[in-house]
């Protein structure tokens, strides 16, 4: 089956773009062919995607889209929930989708902020049975207790748990990186559309990045589904042996 993934959440800075942006990485490191587009209330020129401007949306324009590939990334910009759903229930799109052979997976950013939350009830009932759900957990300081206490106790979270809704844990940035973007005056997803030329940064980044790919190859099959198709196989990192293992080993051999 095809999968077109929408990411959504109207709290601004819920982690929407820079999760469309790891996916895209991801599935570029396997070289998955995929397409990704993001429904804008204006387009801006300056972002390296595919933009739909929601005033303008029509059901002709979306399929179009979709003809582009048998895996779409589709980034719902801050405040164009309410559009899409419009034109989500308008186009009957619960219909058309299947008819099209895409399932819809639906990733919901969500950090410990309870306003956050709404994004999770809104998008279960929209799309109700008709999807798959992914929460993925921006963390918003450096450890997850505060993020993990405010969720686990949320009407949003007892949802997801009826529709049996996967959880993923987006990495939290190390102080290093955290300094550099600040001393550059960067976002994240800005360095990972236009990738800086400070080696330390790149170092940074790179390291970070493996922790994500992690996080989402344990989540794969409920992102991708079917529509996963590498054309490259990488290997699995080996395993390093601390030196007090090794060490142990040794005494033991002799």
């Amino acid at each position: 089956m095809k999968r077109l993934i929408l990411i959504q959440n109207d709290f601004s800075g819920a982690g929407k773009t820079t999760l469309s942006h790891c996916l895209h990485h991801y599935l570029q490191s396997y070289r998955v062919a995929h397409h990704c587009v993001t429904i804008v209330e204006s387009a801006d020129d300056s972002r390296p995607v595919v933009q739909i401007e929601a005033a303008t949306m029509r059901r002709q324009a979306f399929v179009a889209e979709l003809d582009r590939s048998d895996l779409v990334i589709m980034e719902i910009d801050s405040g164009m929930g309410d559009p899409f759903t419009s034109f989500y229930r308008r186009n009957e799109l619960e219909t058309l989708l299947p008819e099209l052979g895409f399932e819809l997976a639906v990733l919901i950013p969500v950090t410990s902020d309870r306003e956050c939350f709404d994004g999770v009830t809104e998008a279960a009932a929209v799309y109700s049975d008709s999807a798959q759900y992914l929460v993925v957990h921006t963390p918003t300081g450096s450890c997850y207790d505060d993020d993990e206490r405010a969720w686990e106790r949320s009407y949003a979270a007892r949802v997801m748990d009826m529709f049996e809704a996967a959880d993923m844990e987006m990495p939290v940035i190390s102080d290093g990186l955290d300094l550099k973007l600040k001393l550059s005056h960067r976002e994240l997803p800005q360095v990972m559309i236009e990738p800086s030329t400070d080696p330390e940064m790149q170092q940074e980044m790179s390291k970070w990045f493996r922790r994500v790919s992690s996080q989402i190859e344990t989540a794969r099959n409920h992102i991708f589904g079917d529509a996963f198709r590498p054309t490259i196989a990488i290997a699995p990192e080996p395993k390093r042996r601390s030196r007090a293992k090794s060490k142990v080993a040794t005494e033991a051999a002799a």
